[in-house]
Order: C-alpha cells, then structure tokens, then sequence
C-alpha cells in the first residue's frame, strides 16, 4: 500500500472511531440522564406516597421502595456519566488525531518520502496510545459507521472539494 492510500485510510479511520466515540458518549449521558431522572422521580413520589399513608398505597410504597435503590446502584455502578466523558475525551482526541492527517494530506505533494515516513510513524505511535486510552467501542458501535471503504471514498470527496475551495478563493 503506498503512503497515499495509507494517510486515506487512516484519515477515514479516525473519522469513523471519533463519530463512534461521540454516538457512544450521547447514548451513555442518555442513559445517565433517563436512570438518573427515574430515580428522582421514585424517590419523590415514595416520599409523597408515605406521607398519605392510605392503605391501598402501601402495596406501590412498597413497589417503590424496592425500585429505588436498584436504581440507584444501576447510576452508581454502571457510572454513565463517567463513560459518556471518557468517549467525548476519546472522540475529541480522535478529532485532533485527524486533524494532523488533515495537515499531512494537504502538504502531501511537497512532503519527501522520508519526512512523510517518519510523521506517518509519529502518528501511528499517538494512535497506538490513544487507543490503548480510551474507552472500547464493541463491534455494534462498528456497524453503525458503516462501510470502512465507503467512509475512505467520502474523505476522499471531501478533501477534493476542500482543495477545490481553497484553490478558488
């Protein structure tokens, strides 16, 4: 594979592990928010509950009672809010990581081989340590990007429109 193919795909990578990162990081402050929510309004209506006191609410007293703290151990324990930023920190690593292949793209036909060499490795080393940083993406986050060689044709697109700008302006 030639150095150009190399930097298009890895440009495309970075694109589809960022967007996976930020649609994991909403989907885990989502949860956050919905358990979270849930549990305030339990507390509040089994407090409210106890104090009518009527015999035929105790049964959903009871009910809520039992709910309440499971739901609070599912905050506490699965920690959502935590990991929805530890994949916003990711995603906005990914983010930059593109950005310098961005850069390495746009100076790709004034670069000598040795110096696109070497920047190409210094990459892969910054790409190496923040994926072994961030959160792990599970193979359903993957099919949500879609097609890897779909996403590399689309940069491709885009990269030529933004050449294509700069040059007319």
């Amino acid at each position: 594979m030639d150095n150009w193919t190399l930097l298009k795909r890895w440009w495309a990578r970075t694109e589809a592990v960022e967007q996976a990162h930020f649609r994991a990081c909403i989907k885990m402050r989502t949860w956050h928010y919905c358990l979270g929510g849930t549990l305030v309004v339990i507390t509040t209506l089994e407090s409210v509950l106890q104090n009518l006191v009527e015999a035929d609410t105790k049964a959903l007293i009871i009910a809520l009672g039992i709910v309440a703290p499971i739901l609070a151990a599912l905050v506490t324990f699965l920690d959502f809010s935590k990991r929805s930023q530890q994949h916003h920190d990711a995603a906005a690593r990914f983010s930059a990581l593109k950005r310098s292949l961005q850069i390495e793209a746009a100076n790709f036909d004034e670069m000598e081989k040795e110096q696109l060499v070497q920047t190409l490795n210094t990459i892969k080393k910054d790409w190496d340590k923040l994926t072994l940083e961030s959160p792990a993406l599970y193979k359903r986050k993957w099919s949500e990007i879609g097609d890897m060689d779909k996403s590399v044709e689309e940069v491709l697109k885009e990269h030529k429109h933004e050449k294509e700008t700069l040059e007319a302006a």
